[in-house]
């Protein structure tokens, strides 16, 4: 499996910078050539507190969520994520 800095590398550099923006790293993000940017930007993508910044940000469905795949080990069967998320949007 691909790092996050391996797969960012891959990405034009406008759409790191658009990734930055959204997150609110722009002012975190320096590098003047795309490999340097993409190791920039998936180190502050990774530090906690931006982590934490990004979970809290999520709509409360996605929290629920993101804790019930935590609380499984990280891994789900498509078709139990699936029910779950189902049974959480009220349509």
């Amino acid at each position: 499996m691909l790092t996050l800095t391996q797969t960012l590398t891959d990405y034009p550099v406008s759409l790191l910078r658009a990734i930055a923006d959204a997150r609110g790293l722009q002012s975190l993000v320096h590098a003047a050539t795309p490999a340097a940017l993409a190791v920039e930007l998936s180190a502050a993508l990774a530090d906690p507190g931006s982590i934490v910044d990004a979970v809290e940000r999520l709509p409360e469905t996605a929290q629920t969520l993101l804790a019930a795949l935590v609380q499984a080990g990280g891994a789900m069967t498509a078709p139990s994520f699936a029910r779950l998320a189902l049974s959480l949007i009220h349509i």
